[in-house]
């Protein structure tokens, strides 16, 4: 048997360098005789389907394939949880979902088996109460809101099945009152701070064929993504409400408690040739790595939004942007008075 062992180590490199670490081996067989009669040159088969899983899987760069799943979670919440347009005066609840990527430019979407860069996604339901709700209109309690938000959900992304969590708490301060109009309505400034909790997961339940030219390795087992995000967010923002329609932004900053992805595979499978209109069964593969990536510890971003206000009802879309190069957004509806 003729075996090709491709071994690529990281080591730890130190928190003050980001830290990471990471070990992946590929080991691909095969059989001689099984190559020669499907007419497959052993040697170049090799090189070409090392290539193919090494960009399909990201064998090769799976660190910095962690690190951006880790900054995609941290964002894809971002907002989930606060009312920016509304200016409540009393209390609402709704419900959103959105997701965020990093590295793969503006996009939502994962792209592929295995995402093309980060990606995260999120659902969230929230409810927030103005504090000052029974007070006077000119009392200081009615500055201030409370907003909670928190959901668990296990979509499915073939061939992985996922499972997502977020929670999270935030207390808004109206700096700057509203200014009332008939037609235009300027909604003052708001600073808002708090805590955010998300987590993404990846599981592979299904086979992944690795193809390359007339070879197909066919890659079962275990491979697993999972990414986790705890912050303080602090953000100041506005309004802008004319006649039913309302556009918002605000620009925040992000203080990490934790924010990581680590990755952890063992897939095995047999290795077919086209030979005419049949596959020939021609040698194996098994790949095992893992690896972990952090990400940023502080995040400054900004954030875009509009909103429809139909009475209570409030429908609106936000854009988030952060400036180390992740990009989100989300869609919800609202009851809010």
């Amino acid at each position: 048997m003729k075996t090709l062992a491709l071994r690529l180590l990281a080591f730890p490199l130190g928190l003050c360098l980001g830290g990471s670490a990471g070990a992946q081996s590929l080991d691909i067989q095969f059989d001689p005789a099984a190559a020669q009669a499907a007419g497959v040159d052993a040697d170049q088969a090799e090189r070409t389907l090392s290539q193919s899983i090494d960009q399909d899987l990201k064998v090769g760069d799976q660190t910095a394939f962690m690190e951006k799943m880790a900054r995609a979670t941290a964002l894809s919440t971002r907002g989930m949880g606060v009312d920016y347009a509304s200016n409540l005066q009393k209390f609402v609840v709704g419900a959103s979902f959105g997701s965020a990527v990093n590295g793969v430019g503006a996009q939502f979407g994962r792209g592929g088996d295995i995402p093309e860069g980060g990606f995260a996604a999120q659902i969230s339901l929230m409810a927030g109460i103005n504090l000052g709700m029974k007070a006077d209109d000119d009392a200081a309690a009615r500055r201030f809101r409370l907003f909670v938000n928190g959901m668990a959900a296990r979509p499915r992304y073939d061939p992985f099945a996922g499972s997502l969590l977020n929670y999270g708490a935030h207390l808004q301060i109206q700096l700057v009152k509203p200014t009332e109009g008939e037609v235009v309505r300027w909604g003052g400034l708001a600073l808002t701070a708090g805590y955010e909790h998300s987590s993404f997961t990846l599981d592979l339940e299904e086979a992944i064929p690795i193809e390359s030219g007339d070879l197909r390795w066919d890659a079962t087992g275990t491979y697993r993504v999972q990414a986790l995000s705890s912050a303080v967010p602090v953000e100041l923002s506005t309004n802008l409400r004319i006649l039913v329609a309302t556009a918002y932004g605000g620009i925040g900053f992000d203080s990490s408690l934790d924010n990581l992805a680590d990755s952890e595979a063992v897939l095995d499978g047999g290795i077919q040739a086209t030979a005419g209109q049949r596959d020939a069964h021609i040698g194996t593969a098994t790949l095992t790595l893992d690896s972990v990536g952090l990400g940023d510890r502080f995040v400054p971003r900004a954030f875009v939004g509009v909103q429809a206000n139909l009475l209570m009802i409030k429908a609106y879309g936000q854009l988030n942007l952060g400036l180390e190069g992740s990009f989100g957004g989300h869609l919800g509806l609202r009851v809010a008075i």
